[in-house]
């Protein structure tokens, strides 16, 4: 029981320190205290809390990109029908169709030529 409470006295041992983060994710933290009605410091915390908890994962540097990348929104799995196509060998038309079918508006390469006409 000793053991216990001073094991739990260290972990509510509170140090204080300074960090430099970048304006965007200072200001996301703040949105999200405003939010949940809670300090911008414990909604840090608990950020850190679940992050640290999280087992640590040995990834590649190239899984380490595709996570992050995956993670801001910059690049998208693609869908089954993709799957399908990566799969198998598709010439330069097919792919040129299915391209087609999912553009709105002109391809960008026929509105560089209009605007150099």
């Amino acid at each position: 029981m000793y053991a216990e409470a001073t094991m739990m006295a260290k972990e509510d041992t509170m140090v204080k320190t300074t960090i430099r983060l970048p304006e965007h994710l200072h200001l996301k933290l703040r949105q999200i205290a405003i939010t949940l009605g809670r300090s911008l410091n414990q909604v840090i915390i608990d950020n850190l809390q679940v992050q640290l908890s999280q087992p640590q994962k040995n990834l590649s540097e190239e899984e380490r990109i595709t996570e992050a990348l995956l993670g801001t929104g910059l690049i998208a799995q693609l869908g089954k029908e993709w799957d399908d196509l990566i799969k198998k060998d598709v010439d330069r038309d097919e792919l040129y169709n299915l391209l087609s079918s999912k553009m709105v508006g002109k391809p960008i390469s026929e509105i560089i030529i209009e605007d150099r006409g």
